[in-house]
């Protein structure tokens, strides 16, 4: 009968499935950089804007600074003519022209007011809008505004009006050309157009022949190092990788040149677990083996990993001095994995 109980229960067990047979024991662990790479200015020029700081999670195409660019502004406005330069191109000559709307230039001077006795009326102010009439027949008006003023003489260009080349015009601060609001005397000329010079590097055009711009409008900016197609058009530093940003040499107001190594990155691609091997557990944990961790930040819905084992190093602990053995394992880590969380490895031993 006994012979018979003992036949039974090996029967038994040689029908169990092998992982029934099998012991399942954790490792701790936690995530830790694998690699880290370089990021490299794209742009010469200085830092203006830091934003973001080591240990900052990033994703691709992420800002890491900002490199001051030099903007260039319409002086008037117009109508843009023909743009001379392409990106890339040294801009230290015109690069464009802008036709102003301004048809004609009054140079002028308040030397005639001599022997006038209201002294408010020998000062011009820059921006201040002046009524212009001709002195031969007084049958030519026109508007103009101040655009340069140097001591007695000041120059006005017209926003609406017609005059005549070269006739000599008087010019007053009221519409109805009263004698006592008159300031000067000048001679009218056809407006030139402005020629636009740049600085260093053409980077970007934002207007086009033929457009029409108002004063201030933003025509171009300049780098002021050499370009390329690579060169961001709004001076930023970019990341081309998503990680965690490792260290970086930014400084608000240091200046940078491309192709220089700014910062470095811990890539997301490189991201691994390290745990904890004891010695007795060497035997079942071996290099390329797959084994599977999930993080413990979030235990109540844990969230499984497949890992494999990339290599095991003899490792001293930092804070007991002790020899220790440390599995790095590889895996395809996410946008919800950080470095330092903790991991709990499941490893079969038979």
């Amino acid at each position: 009968m006994k012979h018979i109980k003992a036949m039974i229960l090996l029967l038994f067990a040689a029908l169990l499935p092998i992982n029934a047979m099998a012991a399942t024991e954790e490792l701790t662990g936690n995530v830790v950089a694998g690699y880290e790479i370089s990021i490299e200015a794209p742009i010469t020029g200085v830092v203006t804007e830091i934003v973001c700081r080591p240990g900052q999670w990033l994703q691709s195409g992420d800002a890491l600074a900002t490199v001051q660019l030099l903007h260039f502004y319409s002086p008037a406005d117009g109508t843009v003519g023909a743009v001379d330069l392409q990106p890339g191109e040294s801009a230290d000559t015109t690069v464009m022209s802008i036709f102003p709307v301004s048809k004609y230039t009054v140079s002028a001077s308040t030397d005639a007011l001599y022997g006038v006795s209201d002294a408010g009326r020998y000062y011009v102010h820059l921006g201040e809008t002046l009524y212009i009439r001709c002195t031969k027949d007084r049958s030519h008006v026109a508007v103009g505004v101040v655009t340069k003023v140097d001591g007695p003489s000041f120059t006005v260009e017209t926003t609406g009006g017609e005059l005549y080349l070269e006739e000599e015009v008087n010019l007053y601060r009221s519409s109805d050309h009263a004698f006592s609001s008159w300031i000067g005397t000048g001679h009218v000329a056809r407006t030139e157009a402005h020629a636009i010079t740049g600085s260093g590097s053409l980077l970007s055009v934002m207007v086009s022949p033929g457009q029409e711009v108002e004063r201030g409008q933003l025509l171009f900016t300049c780098a002021p190092g050499p370009v390329d197609d690579f060169t961001p058009r709004d001076g930023h530093i970019r990341t081309q990788t998503s990680g965690v940003l490792a260290s970086s040499a930014l400084m608000a107001g240091n200046p940078v040149q491309k192709g220089m190594s700014v910062a470095t990155l811990y890539p997301l691609d490189g991201f691994q677990v390290a745990a904890k091997v004891p010695e007795d557990m060497l035997l079942h944990v071996t290099e390329g083996q797959s084994l599977r961790f999930y993080l413990e930040w979030n235990e109540n819905e844990p969230r499984w990993y497949d890992g494999v084992v990339e290599s095991i190093a003899f490792e001293t602990d930092q804070m007991t001095g002790e020899p220790s053995f440390v599995a790095y394992i590889s895996f395809a880590a996410d946008d919800s994995v950080r470095l330092g969380m903790s991991a709990i490895v499941e490893v079969d031993v038979p």
